[in-house]
Parts: C-alpha cells; structure tokens; sequence
C-alpha cells in the first residue's frame, strides 16, 4: 500500500526522508516510487518527530496526527536482514 501522495508532498517528505538519515534515503521518483534507507527503520530515532497532519473536515481544530515511522517497515534486501 502507497500513501498516493501528490508530487509536491512526495517532495517535502523525501527531503524529510534525507533530513532523518543524513542523506543516505534512494527514493524512486516513479509512479508508484518507493524510498529505501541504508539501516533498519528503528535505528533512525528521528523518525518519531515527523508526523503526517490528517484532517477530514474544514475546522482546523479537528485532526489526526500520524508519525512518519506508522508507514516504515523493515524490508529484508540483498545480504541485509529484516
């Protein structure tokens, strides 16, 4: 499952990506792209102070905050593990 976000977003949030792992993120910028970094999700610490701002209505005083870490996974690659 993609988050589907548009181009602009896709942006900012690669440029997050770069921010938490000191510029070692590859990111595809393909339809469909996906990001990979060069250790496991739980040993970028930072990933807990960026959240995703969801709001489903037009009041600003109703909203969900979902950390940037909720759509990371470790990934088993090529001689790494999971």
């Amino acid at each position: 499952m993609g988050l589907g976000l548009p181009a602009a977003i896709y942006t900012e949030v690669v440029t997050l990506l770069e921010d938490i792992s000191s510029g070692g993120v590859v990111c595809d910028t393909t339809v469909d792209g996906i990001c990979v970094m060069p250790q496991a999700c739980s040993s970028y610490t930072s990933f807990s102070s960026y959240t995703f701002l969801f709001n489903f209505t037009s009041s600003t005083a109703n909203y969900m905050r979902v950390p940037l870490a909720t759509f990371a996974t470790n990934v088993k690659g090529s001689g790494g593990s999971a």
